[in-house]
């Protein structure tokens, strides 16, 4: 907002009157369709504005006068907090008033058309502005409008920069005929004085007007070329975000395509270990069994050797016990026939002949079992190592 009035800050803050100014940028100014009124009632106001397609504080703020709309602060501030909010806004509202064009004032009629006390909104915010004092750009005139004098409804009449009250009051008359005939007096003496100033404010309005339609026109121009500029960046920012979308479709395309080979690499290195798993647990499996069936085997054999052994034991302790009967014999027999001495010491050498080779015979076939169990047992040991057991059943059958 390039305004050099500041008066609105005595009543909204830099971020309520930035919200106001957008409000007015958005909603659009029509030249000379703005109103603006004083002691008359505000409904009654802004029934004959809808009608006539003018535009009045209320209708320009839009949401922001609506309590019903979350961007109203009326129920967020307090009476006194929303009263200068209005005071602000009227304000802005004075000084967004598109310069060189006509604005219309609804009051009461003459004689009392303002606020004797001079403290209204309009007489004290709101006219000074239109008019070119607060340092802003002062409107081409001011209308005035009576709404509640009966066929002065659309009769609107000059008040500023040349006052033409008393036109209206030659048509529509005036309560007090004191304050009539004074005005008439005041015109009578005043004529000339009049008709000088008409002549000084019609150059200065032709003035006015010539610089304001020279400035709508450069506003214009400038706000053409602001909005195209918009457009070209609008169309410029809408291609950049298409390329932007399609450049990220791809990347997320290719990373949602990698993302699938690497889930199915994955899934395959966890079956391949799977397969893996399951060969090395059948393997220990069938090791394991080799193992116990080799080890049930080495037992069996240990179990048939100790059999074995006890067998010749018994045979050997017969074999004893048979040459003790027969040495026993051949003693009784040499105690009886002392005679034959010589003999029975020969045949007694014959018996000891036949116990040694006996024992001599046992003491081999020990010596064989005991070298074939050993041998069994080493060949089962590096079967156990080596993972061999079959191979080494069919290795130690033909040694058993």
């Amino acid at each position: 907002m390039t305004q050099s009035s500041n008066v609105y800050l005595q009543f909204v803050t830099i971020a309520e009157a930035d919200q106001i100014h957008t409000q007015f940028v958005d909603i659009g100014f029509k030249p000379g369709r703005q109103i603006m009124w004083t002691g008359v009632s505000r409904d009654r106001v802004q029934r004959w504005a809808d009608a006539n397609s003018m535009q009045t504080l209320t209708s320009v703020m839009g949401p922001l006068m609506d309590k019903k709309h979350p961007s109203c602060l009326k129920l967020k501030k307090s009476s006194k907090e929303w009263t200068a909010y209005v005071k602000g806004a009227s304000a802005l509202f004075a000084l967004h008033v598109p310069k060189g064009d006509v604005v219309t004032v609804i009051t009461r009629p003459p004689p009392q058309t303002y606020n004797p006390t001079g403290d209204s909104t309009y007489q004290t915010i709101e006219e000074p502005i239109l008019k070119g004092n607060e340092g802003s750009e002062a409107v081409s005139c001011i209308n005035m409008l009576h709404l509640t004098v009966a066929g002065a409804e659309q009769h609107r009449y000059q008040a500023w920069p040349v006052d033409q009250t008393c036109s209206w009051i030659e048509k529509f008359g005036m309560h007090l005929s004191k304050v009539l005939s004074i005005m008439g007096d005041e015109k009578e003496k005043s004529k000339e004085q009049k008709e000088h100033r008409e002549q000084t404010e019609k150059n200065k309005k032709e003035q006015r007007q010539k610089q304001g339609q020279e400035q709508f026109l450069k506003g214009k121009k400038e706000e053409n070329k602001r909005k195209h500029q918009e457009q070209v960046e609008q169309e410029e920012h809408k291609k950049r975000e298409r390329k932007e979308n399609e450049k990220n479709n791809r990347a997320l395309k290719k990373k949602r395509k990698k993302e699938k080979e690497r889930e199915e690499k994955k899934q395959r290195e966890q079956k391949e270990e799977r397969k893996k798993k399951n060969r090395e647990t059948q393997e220990r499996e069938q090791a394991i069994k080799a193992k116990r069936k080799m080890e049930n085997k080495r037992k069996e054999m240990e179990q048939k050797e100790q059999k074995d052994e006890r067998r010749k034991k018994n045979r050997d302790k017969q074999k004893r016990e048979k040459a003790m009967k027969e040495r026993r014999k051949i003693e009784n027999k040499r105690k009886k026939n002392g005679q034959k001495g010589a003999k029975r010491e020969q045949e007694t050498g014959e018996t000891k002949s036949l116990q040694q080779q006996m024992e001599c015979k046992a003491e081999e076939e020990k010596e064989k079992n005991a070298t074939c169990t050993g041998e069994a047992s080493k060949s089962y040991e590096r079967a156990s190592e080596h993972g061999e057991g079959r191979r080494l059943q069919h290795t130690a059958a033909p040694s058993l």
